[in-house]
């Protein structure tokens, strides 16, 4: 059942609104059309045999005169193949959309229960009289299938969870397009907070995986672009996200020690390098330090570098990130109120609260994941892996069906 598999196989992958260029793209392999092929040939065989045989041959009357003497009681086994042509498309509201067309029904061998002998001489009349009747019917029941595989795809044009309490779409630019080894789907993906759509500026240089790129061993390979992270940190930060406040005790010459606010803004989206093997974020927080008298009165402010390494890991249909101490860190005064101060003072002072606090903040919003690019209900992914590349990183993944919602996932 190909059509069955590359409908489901796209609903994994797509979901639908309006984009601008991709920055991220899906690769079908040929390991998953031959799996999902077992998994379509399971959930439609029963459909499909039932519809067949609801297709009724009419009365031989209506057939050559040799024919009306056979009885009516003959039983004969008739193997049928159906052949069509199936195209994906983008349709007005931006979802892949399946249809078929050259739909062709074949008739062949034709074995009688009995009375072979009697069989011989009419079984070309015979034939031409079951393709006639089978040779429409066969391709609605066709056609009434591969609808229900839109009917998969288009619940994949649901928000995916993306953290603990945003979203995420991945948005498909065109139809698939299909090369010999694989299909290529190329993504566009939108973020949202807070039912709102965070604005991303349009992409200079669409991504695409390179051809030597993708494991053809794997059922799907996820590509991610470095653009990808930085409009994911982009959207966090113009969400505000990161924003939080440290209280900090500091020591003076008088009897109580001086009761410090931090407040930690993001002015400034972070940055992600990808190279082979490593993957690091630089942050660039600005920091406020004050004191409540009794509204927060601002003492200093400080401009911050820090790098972070960036650990990417894949857990069925999440992508998981978090955030390590690397080292680098600077520290410089932006603005003060108490004069002249020393920067190498102010970092040992509040360095490592800052670098603590910081990723321990960003790292408590990451904990939930990013969904990858799936429809939840129909498919897990399994043997996950991640390997990062110089501009990108990629996932390569196996299917895995669940049998139903709610159900356990089952080996096929």
């Amino acid at each position: 059942m190909r059509i069955c598999a590359l409908g489901l196989v796209l609903s994994v992958l797509v979901s639908a609104c309006v984009a601008s260029s991709a920055d991220c793209e899906a690769r079908i392999n040929q390991a998953a059309l031959d799996y999902v092929s077992r998994v379509a040939k399971v959930e439609n065989e029963i459909p499909l045999e039932k519809a067949l045989a609801a297709i009724s041959i009419p009365d031989l009357s209506t057939v050559p005169q040799k024919l009306t003497g056979m009885d009516a009681a003959m039983e004969m086994t008739v193997k049928v193949s159906i052949r069509a042509e199936i195209h994906a498309r983008l349709n007005s509201e931006k979802n892949i959309e399946l249809s078929i067309s050259a739909c062709k029904t074949i008739v062949g061998g034709i074995t009688p229960g009995s009375k072979k002998g009697s069989l011989q001489s009419v079984l070309k009349e015979l034939r031409a009289h079951i393709h006639a009747a089978l040779a429409e019917k066969a391709c609605l029941q066709i056609s009434t299938i591969v609808l229900r595989q839109n009917s998969k795809i288009a619940r994949a044009t649901d928000k995916l969870p993306l953290l603990a309490e945003g979203q995420i779409q991945y948005v498909p630019l065109s139809a698939p397009v299909f090369a010999r080894k694989w299909i290529n789907l190329p993504l566009q993906t939108t973020f949202f907070f807070g039912e709102q759509e965070i604005p991303i500026p349009p992409s200079q240089a669409p991504f695409a995986l390179p051809e030597q790129a993708a494991d053809s061993s794997s059922h799907v390979t996820i590509g991610l672009s470095q653009e990808f992270y930085n409009n994911f940190f982009l959207a966090l930060q113009t969400a505000g996200a990161f924003n939080l406040t440290i209280q900090q005790q500091v020591s003076t010459q008088y009897p109580k020690p001086l009761a410090l606010v931090l407040a930690v803004v993001f002015p400034k989206p972070p940055a992600v390098v990808l190279n082979e093997g490593e993957a690091v974020v630089v942050l660039f927080p600005t920091i406020q330090i004050g004191v409540q008298n009794p509204g927060f009165q601002v003492l200093l402010s400080l401009d911050v570098e820090m790098t972070a390494s960036l650990q990417v890991a894949a857990d069925n249909v999440k992508m998981m990130l978090s955030l390590e101490e690397e080292g680098n860190f600077t520290l410089s005064v932006a603005s003060s109120k108490v004069g002249a101060v020393e920067g190498d003072q102010l970092k040992e002072l509040f360095g490592d609260v800052i670098q603590k606090e910081i990723l321990a903040r960003m790292n408590e919003l990451l904990r939930d994941g990013i969904s990858l690019p799936h429809l939840s209900l129909i498919f897990n992914y399994v043997d996950t892996s991640v390997a990062i590349h110089k501009g990108y990183v990629l996932i390569p993944v196996n299917l895995e069906y669940i049998e139903g919602e709610g159900q356990q996932a089952t080996e096929i």
